[in-house]
């Protein structure tokens, strides 16, 4: 411990003891005991003697920088340039050497380089490894020309020459093992993929590739090299797309039979790689993570677009069983490496990806999304109750695509389907399906809501806001256009009375969507087409009769509900008012346009007099404002077109029951004045 930290600890601790001393006296009566001299830390005399040291400073971003550039960069430069100088080198004693001597040259440069490599390896260990890099390069590509160069042909066997390569390689891979460099062990797979490439016999390339993968996978599982893992993936699969590709072998039936074999038995080694490797840094993860989605997506595309060539119609099968078998990967690493969260959850991801891509490539039309929609409430469903947030991400992605779909697709179709001889559009059975959906994955959320976060349980009103506007889409495109506003009233209401019966608010504001829809329609196409309705025993009236007697008893009705609501607080009782206000001027506006010219007054007359006692009974400002609105509207019609237009006995009667109901009017206020105030 530093001495002056030490000697502060020591002075608090003689300050505490004082003061408890002193406490204690007071408490007894009795003298305090004198203060003992303060303890002082002996100096330590060689430190007393040292100054302390500066702090260090951090080096610059640019020296780090230029650092960088000096060891790592310029040192692969340099590799790379002494590999053309000797293969230029090599190129040019060609013209003065046989073929043997072209040959000894390139291995005698190799040689050398080994032993450079060897001896600088304990001391200067990143320059021994560019040369024993560029030696083992070296090696091999001399051993590439004893055939494919005509210059220096000493090999004219192909199968020889690759046999050749294939040890050279080999010798690498060995190599790499003891000297426990996962650098020169992806530098022996680049090396045996060359070889495989420039093979001509197909099958000596599927050979070669597997061995290739064997040694990889057994490395980076005994090593725990995830970087050699990934780099074998790709180098494999390229591998093969190139040398079959370029052969024109894919499109050979035996080939890819034989080739099937062989990449399912390239896919099931880097999967067994991928679960016996050990959990490592960040670094090590993301590339075994990339190990295990690249082994898949390189597998999947590579058979599948041999297996559609020769059998087309079988795509989406092969989907579903590959996306099910990585599934069935998941769950084993699950049960039995459920520390490897990085290895489950990625095959869990690309299982579930494979499975919702089979749905499109199987099925067609409306089915399409149907099992978009029915695989994403389920997975939703599972997330919610398991309380899973990988479950509930991969059900809301599904269900986006399942929109996508419906959206752009699915609701524009006008096909039909006979459902007891009535001719009824797919769209319609589609949209109740849907709607059902929803209504399951909101009960089932309302079910886990207190297991989940209180950000994701918030969410609830989501799927009540998708059926909201499923049902709304539906209204636009098969409701007929005049009873349209009523179809959104009607919607607005049920969800509404479900809100208050259920006791919640989501629902109650989520109706206010087809409520204010209802009002947009209502204003702007009911009021201006004035066509005649057939209601039996009430006669004719026209729709924006029916429409206009409708919406007033529902808004009157959920006000009413609304204020024997004890759980609705006051600012949601605010926006409740807006209902008896929309009422109130639906009736204003029917009267106005339906009613008898010579009544309108006496009607404007009573309803602002039932509204107000309403008000008065309720205690609701609201109502006594609408209806004093309401009340100058009508004294204003009176003295203003009454009294220049009507006959003499409608003047009277506007007159009287205008004057009876202010003086009930004024008589109220006198007598609840304290009350209403």
């Amino acid at each position: 411990i530093d001495q002056t930290i030490l000697q502060q600890i020591l002075d608090k601790l003689e300050a505490l003891d004082r003061r408890l001393k002193k406490l204690e006296s007071a408490s007894t009566g009795l003298a305090p005991e004198p203060e003992k001299p303060v303890l002082q830390a002996k100096p330590d005399p060689a430190e007393s003697t040292q100054t302390p040291a500066a702090p260090a400073l951090a080096p610059k971003k640019s020296n780090f920088s230029e650092a960088k550039i000096g060891k790592e960069w310029f040192n692969k430069i340099g590799a790379l340039s002494i590999i053309i100088g000797v293969v230029l080198f090599i190129g040019y004693t060609f013209q003065y050497l046989g073929l043997v001597g072209k040959i000894a040259i390139g291995y005698l440069v190799a040689l050398v380089l080994f032993g450079s490599g060897w001896f600088l390896v304990k001391k200067y260990k990143s320059y021994a490894d560019s040369l024993l890099a560029i030696g083992w390069a070296i090696a091999y590509f001399t051993t590439f020309a004893t055939h494919y160069i005509s210059a220096s042909r000493i090999i004219e066997s192909v199968n020889l020459n690759l046999f050749l390569l294939f040890i050279v390689s080999g010798g690498l891979a060995i190599f790499s093992y003891f000297y426990k460099s996962e650098r020169f062990s992806v530098m022996a797979i680049l090396l045996g993929a060359i070889s495989a490439i420039i093979s001509p016999t197909p099958f000596l390339s599927l050979i070669a590739i597997l061995v290739l993968i064997l040694y990889a996978a057994s490395l980076a599982i005994v090593k725990n090299w995830a970087v050699l893992g990934f780099s074998s993936a790709v180098v494999s699969y390229v591998t093969y797309f190139i040398s079959f590709d370029r052969q024109g072998y894919f499109y050979s039936l035996d080939i890819f039979k034989l080739g099937a074999i062989f990449l399912t038995i390239y896919f099931l080694l880097f999967v067994i790689a991928s679960l016996f490797m050990k959990p490592g840094m960040f670094k090590e993860d993301k590339y075994a993570a990339s190990l295990i989605s690249f082994n898949a997506f390189a597998f999947f595309i590579l058979f599948l677009s041999q297996l559609y060539h020769f059998y087309p119609q079988q795509d989406g099968i092969f989907t579903t069983i590959f996306g099910l078998a990585l599934l069935m990967i998941a769950l084993v690493n699950y049960l039995f490496f459920k520390e490897k969260k990085y290895i489950w959850s990625t095959y869990g991801w690309l299982g579930w990806g494979f499975l919702t891509l089979a749905i499109p490539l199987q099925l067609t039309g409306t089915w399409i999304a149907g099992v978009w929609l029915a695989e994403g409430a389920a997975l939703l469903a599972v997330g919610l109750l398991n309380n899973r947030q990988s479950f509930i991400n991969k059900g809301a992605i599904t269900i986006g695509l399942f929109l996508v779909h419906l959206l752009g697709y699915d609701i524009w179709k006008e096909n039909t389907v006979d459902i007891f001889g009535l001719a009824v559009k797919s769209r319609v059975i589609f949209i109740v399906f849907t709607t059902f959906v929803f209504l399951a994955i909101s009960l089932v959320w309302e079910k886990a809501r207190r297991l989940l976060s209180e950000q994701l349980s918030v969410l609830i009103f989501l799927p009540w806001l998708a059926v909201a506007l499923t049902v709304m889409l539906g209204f636009v495109l098969d409701i007929n256009r005049y009873v349209l506003s009523v179809a959104f009233l009607s919607e607005g209401f049920v969800i509404y009375l479900v809100g208050l019966l259920a006791n919640r608010q989501h629902l109650r504001l989520i109706a206010l969507l087809p409520l204010s829809c209802f009002a947009l329609r209502w204003f702007g196409f009911d009021f201006f087409y004035l066509k005649d309705v057939s209601l039996g025993l009430f006669g004719n009236l026209t729709y924006l009769t029916a429409n206009s007697v409708i919406a007033i008893i529902i808004f009157y009705f959920l006000y009413t509900a609304s204020q024997f609501d004890s759980k609705l607080g006051e600012e949601e009782k605010s926006i409740v008012d807006f209902f008896a206000l929309g009422a109130s001027i639906i009736l204003i506006l029917l009267t106005f346009v339906k009613g008898n010219d010579r009544l309108i007054s006496v009607s404007w007359t009573a309803e602002a007099g039932l509204i107000l006692t309403a008000g008065f009974i309720f205690k609701k400002r609201i109502l006594r404002l609408t209806g004093i609105a309401i009340l100058l509207l009508a004294i204003l019609r009176v003295f203003i077109i009454d009294l220049s237009f009507l006959e003499t006995i409608y003047r009277i009667i506007s007159f009287i029951i205008l004057g009876g109901i202010l003086m009930a009017v004024s008589f109220l206020y006198t007598k609840y004045k304290d009350k209403i105030l």
